[in-house]
């Protein structure tokens, strides 16, 4: 089991956009340098057209297709500090007093062409390239002494007032800071100072986004400043507040609403607009480490970092994201949200912690429920009643607090009783437990006679037949007499009954019928033959392979289909099964 709490967000929240809705930790795919043909350190990610990510790295230029890391090192084996890729074919990249291009060849993969020889002799001593933009019908190379405007296979050359630091491309408009006069913005290939901005002279800018009608500068620890082309005012937010202890590297804009910043302190703030919802991403809550050299929104949403040491991968788009140690929660199995709270079943216990908290950024740990201590298996809630399966005995979980309900060990799921909605059955470690509320208060009314196996995944079916999925026997179907009370009759359906093995097998309840996934294929039961068969309009649906289970939602009528490397969501109710 994984020791991190894993939760399907996109089926308890609506919306995919990461702020303010979805709490937790992203998904964060960890490539280090041992893995990669690459150096450590990464300056620039740009994406081609055809999905291709490229990196400028210590190594050279890196691509990644999705599958393979390619390195091209540039003459010399110089570090590549930007790249830029406008087309399939063509990556152009800049390092140490060299620029140029990779143009794809189909026996070698991407060749290096230097544009070196176009500039003037007295031009190329320019030192690093650290950025590349299109601009106007052209491309520009930014180095701390000059800017170089490439043309039709021609430069020119705009040398620093003193000393360039960084430039920024914004809405078509190209920005770059003079280390000595302050911030200019490049008109008809002439540097114009910009007014309103002399407060920031002699600071170093090191990002600029896009903020409504304005722009917000961000310097490393001077803070962040609103400029709306006259005059600046502070941005001022706890976010704000955080990225200036943090130092800011680098910035860039997810989607319309979203700002990411890198820093070198302490990894990746995610944030609203306003700069008060926001998220923090470090090395304790899974990056390689904290200093974040650059960074790119590619186009599924989400977001790579190039580090210090190592290329880390952000599925911040992904409705899934996960809580662990930093959150004060271990191996995680149940979750539940009820009546505004988050509830965690974890291996120490039930914690919790309010949902808004979660949304607003609030760092304090989940806390734990007294009397939870040890294994949680399952959180359910029925009736308007928050149940917790444990170890130990059956739990109802009311606010911050636990009411043991029975000491019979091993609660691992809940199923309300058919046209009872004072009765529930327990499957547990051995048979079925029969709860029943009176007075408003849930009691335990003993095991049901007649079914001594573990029960870990139960359902009812249209005909009230209960089915059973058993992690090493098989698939168990119960019927009982009309109060539920007794068993009347035990059926067990394994290999001899159609199904391709005894084992693992996983059962899930859609549109009132039962559908079994055996990692070989989707199986439905044949009234008829009393057997299970391929359930083909299922597998139609879902051509995925090795399905290895089907978990539902019930209130939402979603469905979380899972197989070895990934999952998909659907809507169970527009899902006919034949």
């Amino acid at each position: 089991m994984s020791k991190k709490l894993l939760l399907l967000i996109g089926l308890i929240v609506s919306g995919l956009s990461l702020l303010p809705q979805k709490p937790g930790t992203p998904i964060i795919r960890n490539y280090e340098v041992s893995d990669l043909p690459a150096g450590a350190q990464t300056w620039m990610i740009d994406e081609s057209p055809d999905g291709i990510v490229f990196f400028a790295n210590n190594e050279g230029v890196i691509s990644f297709d999705g599958l393979n890391w390619t390195a091209y090192p540039l003459p010399g084996g110089i570090v590549v500090r930007s790249v830029y890729a406008p087309v399939d074919s063509i990556v152009y990249a800049g390092g140490f007093n060299q620029l140029g291009y990779l143009k794809k060849d189909q026996l070698s993969g991407y060749v290096f062409h230097s544009l070196l020889d176009l500039l003037p002799p007295d031009k190329q001593d320019f030192g690093e390239i650290w950025k590349i933009y299109p601009y106007r019908d052209g491309i520009v190379f930014q180095s701390y002494e000059q800017l170089m405007c490439l043309q039709e296979n021609r430069f020119e050359v705009i040398p620093a007032p003193s000393s360039f630091h960084f430039s920024f491309l914004l809405n078509g408009d190209l920005f770059i800071n003079d280390r000595k006069l302050g911030l200019h913005r490049l008109v008809e290939n002439r540097l114009t100072l910009l007014p309103g901005v002399g407060k920031l002279k002699g600071k170093e800018i090191w990002a600029m986004l896009p903020f409504g009608d304005e722009v917000l500068l961000a310097t490393d620890r001077k803070g962040l400043f609103r400029f709306n082309g006259v005059g600046l005012t502070e941005w001022v937010s706890p976010a704000a507040s955080l990225l200036k202890e943090s130092q800011i590297y680098t910035a860039c804009q997810i989607g319309d609403a979203q700002f990411a910043f890198g820093t070198v302190q302490n990894g990746v703030l995610l944030t609203d607009t306003s700069g008060i919802q926001f998220q923090l991403i470090n090395f304790d809550r899974g990056l390689q480490n904290n200093t974040i050299l650059s960074m790119y929104p590619d186009r599924f949403g989400n977001l790579w970092l190039g580090l210090d040491a190592g290329i880390d991968y952000l599925e911040i788009n992904s409705p899934l994201s996960y809580f662990s140690y930093p959150d004060q929660i271990s191996a995680g199995y149940a979750s539940a949200l009820f009546e505004g709270i988050l509830y965690l079943g974890t291996n120490r216990g039930v914690f919790y912690k309010a949902w808004e908290d979660l949304l607003s950024g609030n760092s304090e740990p989940f806390i734990r429920i007294p009397g939870t201590e040890g294994q949680v298996w399952s959180l359910q809630v029925i009736d308007s009643h928050l149940f917790c399966g444990h170890n130990a005995g059956v739990f109802q979980i009311i606010g911050n607090s636990a009411k043991k309900i029975s000491d019979e060990p091993g609660g691992w799921a809940f199923i309300p009783i058919p046209g009872n909605k004072n009765a529930i059955l327990c499957g547990t470690y051995q048979g079925l437990l029969r709860l029943e509320k009176k007075n408003g208060r849930w009691f335990e009314e003993g095991k049901v006679p007649g079914f001594k196996e573990s029960s870990r995944v139960i359902a009812f079916d249209k005909k009230q037949r209960l089915w059973i999925s058993h992690g090493y026997k098989g698939i168990f179907q119960l019927t009982f007499d009309s109060a539920f009370q007794e068993i009347r009759n035990v059926n067990l359906y394994g290999k001899s009954k159609g199904l391709p093995n005894d084992f693992n097998l996983q059962l899930a309840p859609i549109q009132k019928e039962i559908v079994i996934a055996t990692g070989e294929g989707l199986y439905r039961f044949d009234e008829e033959n009393n057997r299970f068969v391929r359930n083909e309009s299922f597998e139609r649906k879902f051509p995925l392979p090795e399905i290895r289970g089907i978990k539902r939602r019930m209130k939402m009528g979603m469905c979380g289909i899972f197989t070895a490397h990934q999952m998909e969501c659907s809507d169970c109710r527009k899902m006919a099964i034949m």
